[in-house]
């Protein structure tokens, strides 16, 4: 029923006309990433952009559709055509050289794993020249001369923040180039997972087997935790592991998990905190709690560039009693509410 219901939510946001408001399609993500290396043709650095701006007392990066990310947990696994430095750039941060060679190699293989329609790419080919990859050179590395003398090199060695590529004159991303943005479509459309019945949609799907994390939930895990996840063999029933004990599609999977991460953002319209369950909710359908007012202007915090906030909202729903007009545009309106709270790598339900 959880599930079922965040994926129909994921389903309405995810075609709404609004882009500002929309969700990102099957396979995508909405990422904050600090820095745009941009490359030229032949693959040479042109110049390295800060996306950061002022946000209150600290910087917050641009956001970015790109290709969803991998799940590492603790596994080396790289994200395609953005990263972190480590893994795109193969710099060694934290002192551990042995492992970040094994991530910038994976970075480097999902390069090659890419279909024959996006390797001629003006902007892929660029990356792999930057990468000295269109040569098959597996061991050659980038060169960062230009990098190193630019004033946010001292950052990168720091932070090690995410970076990607964008292709000198365009606007778009490098992943977000027609071509291989098609290419990277084309490929999350296929699976070597065994087909399932989703237990979700109610159909035959390939499996998702380790779920998207979901973040946002206070005190949880920084890198994130699971509604549904089996890591042990106690846990797991005639023999299947994973997720195959509670088999959901992997678009099933992708939507209930952006639908929530969406709902947890740092920035929420959709969410309080009730102890320690972060608390979020949703309707069925569009209705003024999902546009002009939402249950957190009755039981949240204050906004402090909007104060009044709580008051206009508790005061449009008295309105609608004295008028005789509902406050929700259809009666049978369905509202959920959500109570979610950590347990170790896992997210506990407290309520719903």
């Amino acid at each position: 029923m959880i599930l079922q219901e965040l994926v129909r939510y994921y389903e309405r946001k995810a075609a709404d006309p609004d882009p500002a408001r929309r969700l990102p399609s099957y396979g995508l993500e909405d990422k904050e990433i600090p820095f745009i290396i941009e490359l030229s043709p032949s693959g040479e650095i042109v110049q390295l952009h800060d996306t950061r701006a002022s946000d209150g007392k600290r910087l917050r990066a641009r956001s970015f559709l790109v290709p969803q990310g991998a799940k590492k947990a603790y596994r080396v696994a790289a994200n395609l055509l953005w990263d972190t430095v480590e893994y795109v750039l193969g710099i060694d941060t934290r002192g551990n050289p042995k492992r970040v060679a094994e991530q910038h190699a994976a970075f480097r293989h999902r390069l090659w794993d890419l279909p024959e329609s996006a390797q001629q790419d003006a902007g892929l080919r660029a990356v792999k020249s930057f990468l000295r990859l269109n040569d098959g050179d597996l061991s050659a590395g980038p060169d960062l001369t230009p990098l190193q003398r630019d004033p946010c090199w001292a950052e990168l060695l720091e932070l090690n923040p995410l970076v990607t590529f964008r292709l000198s004159g365009d606007l778009d991303l490098v992943c977000q180039r027609p071509v291989v943005a098609g290419a990277i479509s084309d490929a999350g459309s296929a699976s070597d997972e065994p087909v399932i019945f989703c237990l979700v949609e109610g159909r035959d799907a390939p499996l998702e087997r380790l779920h998207p994390a979901i973040k946002g939930v206070w005190d949880a895990l920084s890198v994130g935790a699971n509604v549904v996840s089996f890591n042990r063999d106690a846990f797991n029933s005639y023999g299947k592991s994973q997720g195959g004990n509670a088999p959901v599609g992997q678009r099933a999977a992708f939507a209930y998990t952006t639908a929530l991460n969406h709902l947890l953002d740092k920035a929420p319209r959709n969410r309080v905190q009730i102890g320690d369950a972060s608390t979020v909710f949703w309707a069925d359908r569009p209705s003024r709690f999902d546009s002009e007012f939402t249950l957190a202007d009755f039981f949240g915090e204050p906004k402090k560039d909007d104060p009044d906030r709580n008051t206009r909202a508790v005061q449009a729903l008295y309105r609608s009693l004295q008028s005789g007009i509902p406050s929700v545009e259809e009666l049978d309106t369905q509202f959920f509410v959500l109570g979610l709270s950590p347990n170790a790598a896992r997210l506990s339900v407290r309520f719903w």
